[in-house]
C-alpha cells in the first residue's frame, strides 16, 4: 500500500511540472536558455555554437550557395527542453552575402550580424538534439524558415 502511495505521489508530481509548463530538469518541460538581449552568452552554448558551425559547413561549404559567399548570423532565442537528451530550439535571423567587407570579418565563413549591416537577414529555426553518450552528439532533427530566402533548400541539399 505505501508503495502505491509513493507512485502517486511520484506520477502526479511529474504530471503536474508537465501541465503547467514544465520545469527544468522533467522530461518534456520547455525552458528559456535566452533571447536576444543576452546573444553573447547564447554564441558561446556548445549547441549553438555546434549549430552554427554545422550551418556554414551545410550552407556556404558544401558549394550549394549560389546567392553569396558568407553565412551572416545572429541568435535571436534559445530553448531546451529535456527529452532523450537535450533538444535546443534555436531561432536565428540568417543571411547571405558577398559584401567584401563582409568576407574579411568572416571567420571560416560565418559573420556576426553586427559586423555586416548591409545583408539582408531572415527568421530560422534549427531543432537540435544533444545526447551526450551517444557516438554523434549532435542530430540536427528540423530547420524551418520562419520568413526570408529559402535557406532550408540549402540545408537539406547538404545534409
Amino acid at each position: 500500500m505505501k508503495l502505491l502511495i509513493l507512485l502517486v505521489l511520484v506520477a502526479a508530481t511529474g504530471c503536474a511540472g508537465m501541465i503547467l509548463g514544465g520545469r527544468p530538469g522533467f522530461v518534456g518541460g520547455v525552458r528559456l536558455v535566452g533571447a536576444e538581449k543576452d546573444h553573447k552568452s547564447l554564441s558561446n552554448k556548445p549547441a549553438v555554437q555546434r549549430t552554427l558551425d554545422e550551418l556554414t559547413k551545410r550552407i556556404v561549404d558544401y558549394g550549394h550557395n549560389e546567392y553569396g559567399e558568407v553565412l551572416v548570423g545572429k541568435v535571436v532565442r534559445v530553448t531546451s527542453q529535456v527529452v532523450a537528451g537535450t533538444k535546443y530550439t534555436i531561432t536565428l535571423k540568417l543571411g547571405l552575402s558577398d559584401d567584401v567587407d563582409c568576407e574579411h570579418e568572416a571567420r571560416d565563413g560565418f559573420v556576426s550580424a553586427k559586423n555586416c549591416p548591409s545583408a539582408e537577414l531572415g527568421l530560422y529555426k534549427v531543432e537540435v538534439l544533444y545526447q551526450p553518450w551517444m557516438p554523434k552528439k549532435y542530430t540536427f532533427v528540423d530547420f524551418e524558415n520562419l520568413h526570408g530566402l529559402d535557406l532550408k533548400t540549402l540545408w537539406t541539399a547538404s545534409g
